[in-house]
C-alpha cells in the first residue's frame, strides 16, 4: 500500500475540482469563472456553505408557534396557504416553492454590486439563522408559489422549526420583533445569545439602523428591557455566514489532519479497509466528496468512503 507524499496537496485540488464542479453558476459568464477559478480550496467551501444553507432540507419536524403568530390577525389573510405550509414543515415535504427564487443563485462576483443586492447572499438568514416562507397555494410555471406581500418567518433546527410571526416581505430584515418573539416564546432554546453582563448600548438602534448595519455586512446587538441579545450566526464582511467561515475552516483542518495521520500511520488507512473487509489498493489515491451526510474522501479503486465531517442543519 502506497500512500503518496504530497497527499494533501493532492486532496485539496481534489476538493477544488470538486466544488468548481457542484456549485451551481452560470458558466458562460468569464467574470465568475475567472473569480471562482481564484479561490482555493477553503473560500470555495465557504461559498458551498453560503448556497447549500439557502436550502431548507426536507426532514420531519416538531412545530412551534409563536404567541405572535397565533394572535396575528393575517393568519386569517392567508389560511389556507398556511395550512398547506405549515403541514408541509411538520411532514418534512421539500420547501423549495415556498422560498426566495434566489437560492439557486450561488455566485455573484464580490464588488460587482452592492452587498444589499447581492442575490447569492440572505442577509437576514446569514446573520439571524431566521427563513423567511411565501404563503400562497398556486404555482407559477418555474416551480415556485406566487410572491404573498407577507411573508412567514421561521427559524429551522434540524429537528424543530420555530414560526416566529407574519410580517411585511418589505422592511423587515432587520426587524428587532423577530428577536423579542424569540426571547418571549423560547427563552430555554438557544435560538439567540444573551451577552451576560452588558446592561445597554450606547446607543439605540432602530430597525432602519438595524439594517443599514446589516446591508453593510456589520454585526450588531438588539437590546430588549435592558438585556443585549446576539441575534444569530452573525456575518462577516463580505456578507456571508461566520459559521459558513467556521464550517469551511473545520473541513479544511479535517483534511489536514486526515493527511497527516495517513501518513504517519498505515494502520490509520488500512483498518478501515480490513475492518471492512475490503481488498487494500496498492497506490490510494483519495478524492473529495460531498453527500447528504456530509463530507469525506473517497478511495475510487475500491470506493470506499472516509467520512471526516457530517452536515448539519
Amino acid at each position: 500500500m502506497n500512500i503518496p507524499d504530497n497527499l494533501l496537496d493532492q486532496i485539496t485540488e481534489s476538493a477544488r475540482a470538486f466544488l468548481l464542479h457542484a456549485l451551481p453558476y452560470d458558466r458562460a459568464d468569464n467574470s465568475i469563472v475567472c473569480y471562482l477559478h481564484g479561490l482555493d480550496a477553503t473560500e470555495l467551501l465557504i461559498r458551498w456553505f453560503n448556497w447549500s444553507w439557502r436550502t431548507i432540507s426536507a426532514r420531519p419536524r416538531d412545530v412551534y408557534l409563536s404567541g405572535e403568530f397565533i394572535g396575528n390577525s393575517l393568519r386569517e389573510r392567508y389560511k389556507q396557504p398556511l395550512e398547506y405550509l405549515l403541514s408541509a414543515i411538520k411532514s418534512g415535504a421539500d420547501l423549495r416553492k415556498y422560498q426566495s427564487r434566489r437560492i439557486d443563485q450561488a455566485v455573484v462576483v464580490p464588488g460587482s454590486v452592492p452587498l444589499k443586492r447581492r442575490q447569492d447572499i440572505d442577509l437576514m438568514l446569514n446573520f439571524f439563522g431566521i427563513y423567511h416562507l411565501h404563503m400562497s397555494d398556486q404555482v407559477e410555471d418555474d416551480g415556485f408559489v406566487v410572491r404573498s406581500d407577507d411573508v412567514l418567518f421561521v427559524l429551522f433546527k434540524r429537528d424543530h422549526a420555530f414560526v416566529i410571526d407574519i410580517m411585511p416581505h418589505r422592511g423587515s430584515w432587520a426587524s428587532a420583533h423577530s428577536i423579542k418573539v424569540i426571547v418571549n416564546n423560547w427563552p430555554m432554546a438557544n435560538l439567540v445569545y444573551k451577552v451576560e453582563g452588558a446592561v445597554g448600548l450606547s446607543r439605540t438602534l432602530n430597525d432602519s439602523d438595524r439594517l443599514r448595519l446589516l446591508q453593510m455586512g456589520a454585526n450588531f446587538m438588539v437590546e430588549l428591557d435592558g438585556s443585549c441579545y446576539f441575534p444569530g450566526p452573525g456575518i462577516s464582511a463580505s456578507g456571508v455566514s461566520i459559521d459558513a467561515v467556521r464550517s469551511a475552516d473545520h473541513v479544511m483542518m479535517e483534511l489536514e489532519r486526515f493527511a497527516l495521520a495517513a501518513q504517519s500511520d498505515l494502520n490509520f488507512v488500512s483498518s478501515i479497509f480490513v475492518d471492512n473487509n475490503i481488498p487494500i489498493p496498492i497506490n490510494l489515491t483519495f478524492k473529495f466528496y460531498i453527500d447528504a451526510s456530509g463530507f469525506g474522501l473517497i478511495e475510487p479503486n475500491s470506493q470506499t468512503f472516509f467520512r471526516l465531517f457530517r452536515g448539519s442543519d
